[in-house]
């Protein structure tokens, strides 16, 4: 249930961009499936003081319907456009689930902080170097391996690591 409902939400943020890739080549075409995204943000959840995705995608998917008629649909079932509705209501909507009771009810500023944080967290996954540590990703970090470039840092043309850029560090008066 979590990865399906991390995948969806990654989807609606970054899809695929078929129509840029006819325009600007294949490399605009991939989402944030293709680079692993929302196994991004499930590993990252899981690194706060307690493990927090399978939570957040179950108050998510039992709160998530923006129409407000929350039981009747789970947000992977919601197009694009319908699950980000449903993140709008929901943040509109925040002190209801505080006082509802979920996991969440003794942490005030833990759903604030969440649904703040998933579409950052979304945007730092998918331009990150995550995707390009490969088989690595899963690893600690002082045990990943950079494997190859990642695929966002060509789209936005970052050059990738260095030991240090050029600057300017002062000025001639």
């Amino acid at each position: 249930m979590i990865e399906n409902f991390f995948y969806f939400f990654v989807n609606a943020l970054i899809p695929r961009t078929p129509k840029l890739a006819e325009k600007y080549g294949a490399v605009q075409y991939y989402g944030a499936v293709d680079q692993y995204t929302d196994q991004f943000l499930v590993m990252l959840l899981n690194h706060y003081y307690i493990p927090m995705a399978e939570m957040t995608a179950r108050v998510m998917q039992r709160y998530g319907n923006a129409t407000g008629n929350r039981n009747d649909h789970f947000l992977s079932d919601l197009s694009e456009g319908e699950l980000i509705d449903a993140l709008q209501y929901l943040e509109r909507n925040m002190d209801e689930l505080v006082q509802a009771k979920t996991p969440f009810q003794n942490d005030r500023w833990l759903i604030p902080e969440i649904l703040y944080n998933l579409n950052r967290y979304t945007m730092f996954g998918y331009y990150s170097e995550w995707f390009g540590y490969g088989t690595t990703r899963a690893e600690p970090p002082g045990r990943r391996i950079l494997e190859f470039y990642p695929l966002s840092w060509e789209q936005t043309g970052y050059p990738g690591p260095s030991l240090g850029y050029r600057a300017l560090r002062a000025y001639e008066i």
